[in-house]
């Protein structure tokens, strides 16, 4: 499933968002098999750091399986709604495929502008398989508040940047669609 060409092609949209550097850290929230993570780590290399968690102790023991022979790699089982890593600690966060089961969606984004360093980027990408499924069409980046907690309306991609002088209020930017 997560080797299919549309999931890999997503995975590299992903990281051509974030834009990530050799010597930077990132924190992938919710790890999965730890593909995202293993290329991550692969960009920010020895200098950088490449944290990631997720609640499920198999996801956890997959990824680090899979990034064992990487250096500077941190996986951790953890909740996206208080993230074991002190403030303003990465460069970037990303979550792919997470946020649409977190019921507590509003904490766990106050988490990662916890730990993002002041100018620190953001990628978030959840899809409504609801909405794919039935073909409705993606007119709107804003959350059914009818709907299951934490799903959206549509496929999301959100670049978030926290500047050093509106750290408090997040600035987003949405991809959908693209």
């Amino acid at each position: 499933m997560y080797k299919t060409p549309d999931i890999v092609a997503q995975r590299s949209r992903v990281l051509d968002v974030l834009g990530l550097q050799p010597g930077e850290s990132v924190l992938d929230v919710g790890v999965g098999p730890g593909l995202l993570t293993f290329d991550m780590a692969r960009i920010v290399g020895a200098d950088g750091l490449c944290a990631g968690l997720d609640v499920s102790e198999a996801m956890i023991a997959m990824t680090k399986q899979r990034c064992a022979e990487l250096p500077s790699v941190d996986i951790r089982v953890g909740d996206s709604t208080s993230l074991p890593f002190d403030d303003a600690t990465f460069d970037a966060v990303v979550s792919t495929q997470v946020y649409e089961y977190v019921a507590e969606i509003d904490l766990a984004l106050r988490e990662v502008a916890r730990v993002l360093r002041p100018g620190g980027r953001v990628v978030i990408l959840d899809t409504d398989w609801e909405a794919v499924a039935s073909r409705r069409p993606t007119i709107a980046c804003a959350r059914d508040e009818s709907s299951t907690p934490g799903r959206s309306i549509c496929t999301i991609l959100v670049f978030l940047i926290l500047s050093p002088a509106a750290s408090s209020k997040p600035a987003f930017r949405s991809f959908a669609g693209r």
